[in-house]
């Protein structure tokens, strides 16, 4: 229904052209949502994908190009994505600042080194969390493990999963260190809430 994009390093739109799959099979343009430094490097970037296609002469679109329709969000705030009420995170991920996103009692926050303490605010109450942990050391871009824990800790959601963890984290050795409510996240994961 909607892409929502946390920044704009490579790892983290590189599928853009994928979109065309997308646009094809539902028969229309997908709505992005973002901030606004990403909205300016995804317009520099990937210009083609951006706005909408024109119809045919018998009105339908033909989708030659992957197509997004792009809209860009200050920090903090509440914002509706197709019809659903979302809050958008600020997040310190070193070097750029990432977005995250909570929906409801859920949130995902990759890429995050620090969230500032409005933001933080903002996670109390969730019950899922998607969070990065990038490895079990510190690193000057991603949380790490004890620091995840902490966050853990504080915040009490029924589950944490991890996320963006590189080869220095282990899946089963990241199962043993982690209490039950903590576990790392794997391709094809679906989360009930």
């Amino acid at each position: 229904d909607a892409i929502l994009y946390t920044h704009s390093h490579a790892d983290h739109i590189g599928g853009i052209d994928e979109v065309r799959w997308l646009n094809l099979s539902m028969g229309q343009s997908i709505p992005a949502h973002m901030d606004y430094h990403t909205y300016e490097q995804l317009q520099t970037r990937f210009a083609y994908c951006m706005g909408d296609v024109k119809p045919r002469p018998d009105g339908r679109k033909y989708y030659y190009k992957p197509v997004i329709i792009p809209h860009a969000h200050p920090y903090n705030t509440q914002v509706m994505v197709c019809h659903v009420p979302m809050t958008t995170l600020y997040m310190n991920h070193g070097t750029i600042e990432s977005m995250g996103w909570r929906i409801g009692d859920f949130a995902y926050c990759t890429d995050v080194l620090e969230f500032s303490d409005e933001s933080f605010a903002l996670l109390k109450g969730i019950r899922y969390w998607v969070v990065d942990c990038l490895r079990e050391k510190p690193h000057s871009t991603h949380a790490h493990l004890d620091r995840v824990l902490q966050w853990v800790d504080i915040l009490k959601p029924e589950k944490t999963f991890l996320t963006h963890m590189n080869n220095e984290l282990d899946y089963q050795y990241a199962m043993s260190i982690t209490p039950e409510c903590v576990e790392p996240a794997y391709d094809g994961l679906i989360i009930r809430t």
